[in-house]
């Protein structure tokens, strides 16, 4: 009990300390969870325009191809 008397005060301040730290941690990885998702977020809109660009560019090629095939008088239609 007399140690508690006399030292009071440092035992409120690493008592505090340790709250803060943990806080910390929490708050850390709560941001490190949001910047995981909106990480995710982009990397899958990046992946539906490429997917989107690439069914253009497939369009284009073949449309090429019967174009280039019916100037030839190579179209089996």
């Amino acid at each position: 009990m007399l140690f508690i008397q006399e030292y009071w005060e440092q035992l409120a301040v690493v008592g505090l300390a340790i709250l803060a730290i943990v806080r910390m941690k929490f708050e850390l990885d709560s941001l490190k969870k949001d910047v995981s998702d909106l990480r995710s977020r982009n990397t899958f809109i990046d992946v539906v325009k490429l997917k989107a660009e690439m069914e253009v560019a497939n369009r284009n090629i073949t449309s090429l191809w019967d174009k280039y095939n019916s100037v030839n008088g190579k179209d089996k239609r």
